[in-house]
């Protein structure tokens, strides 16, 4: 089996279209306080697109065990598919902290604007997503509305 490295796939289409869309995010350089939310939302944008890619990393490690062995199984410490399921592993842990930082950061922000309003629905709607649900419908399309109010000039 040849070795896996933690990029050994690009990011998806997706990450690199939210990447070009909200900027890159830059949480060391100095914003006004206008702009400190739509800075931390961009921040949070990449750490999703980060966790997209995590996930698809994790998921091709996953994909050569069971070609390898058939099944899931533990493998070796010496294996390099174990340092590598393990390497992916440690980063989501950094992942999670970081999210739940940004997160933190944003709901303690106040929307001034309909597109502070737009960019924080965007992401709850994110979130909820991954869950379905009615909820999640409602949130994407007061999220989708506003921000065709927001970009208006």
């Amino acid at each position: 089996m040849a070795e896996l490295s933690p990029r050994s796939t690009p990011l998806s289409r997706r990450g690199v279209l939210t990447a070009a869309v909200v900027g890159p995010a830059c949480p060391r350089l100095p914003v006004g306080r206008e702009e400190e939310l739509s800075a931390k939302c961009s921040e949070w944008w990449a750490l999703d697109a980060e966790f997209d890619h995590l996930t698809a990393q994790r998921s091709i490690a996953e994909a050569a065990v069971l070609q390898q062995f058939g099944r899931l199984r533990q493998l070796p410490p010496s294996d390099p598919t174990t340092r590598l399921l393990g390497l992916i592993d440690r980063q989501f842990e950094v992942f999670d902290r970081r999210n739940a930082r940004c997160i933190k950061s944003i709901g303690a922000l106040p929307a001034r604007t309909i597109q502070d309003v737009a960019n924080k629905l965007t992401i709850v709607a994110r979130l909820l997503g991954d869950e379905g649900g009615i909820e999640a419908e409602i949130v994407s399309e007061a999220a989708c509305l506003l921000s065709k109010y927001a970009i208006r000039p």
